[in-house]
């Protein structure tokens, strides 16, 4: 692998993640495919590596490149949670197990039961046990095990390798 610097790595480690959000979010609102709750529970590491990421860039700009180091590691940590909770989802998603029973995006409750009768009445539910499409045998799930999972030995590699 090539060498980089910690702040190069931290910049991919942003890139990275913003990439995997916006393909998520154009799966949803760009091609109309309503995530289902382990979908949504799949963003989480990204979410939280993206400002890991900028973490990493404060660290480094005040010369603290030891816990850089620690906060890349901890995102391959975040990585690979990911990667665990998108081979439980292709595992529901092939029948080989059961999902979670309340499998649906949650629209929260306001505390009047008219609106929650209401919100019942629209409630679109989205089952985990049935992807929105594959392509070339795997569903979106299938493909964030191989991103998180290459995502987190990126972050460990360079967590130790990376040039100061």
């Amino acid at each position: 692998m090539p060498q980089l610097r910690l702040s190069q790595v931290s910049f991919l480690i942003i890139l990275a993640s913003a990439t995997a959000l916006c393909v998520a979010w154009f799966t949803q609102y760009g091609l109309g495919y309503a995530p289902c709750s382990l979908c949504l529970k799949q963003r989480w590491p990204y979410y939280l590596a993206f400002g890991l990421g900028f973490a990493a860039l404060g660290l480094i700009r005040f010369d603290k490149q030891g816990a850089a180091r620690l906060v890349i590691a901890l995102v391959g940590g975040l990585m690979l949670i990911g990667a665990g909770i998108a081979v439980f989802h292709s595992g529901v998603e092939w029948k080989f197990w059961s999902g979670p029973t309340a499998c649906s995006p949650g629209n929260g409750f306001s505390g009047n039961v008219g609106d929650l009768m209401s919100q019942l009445k629209h409630a679109k539910i989205v089952p985990c046990d049935e992807p929105p499409f594959r392509i070339l045998g795997l569903s979106p799930a299938g493909y964030n095990v191989f991103y998180s999972i290459g995502f987190a030995l990126f972050s460990f590699f360079y967590a130790r390798a990376g040039k100061s």
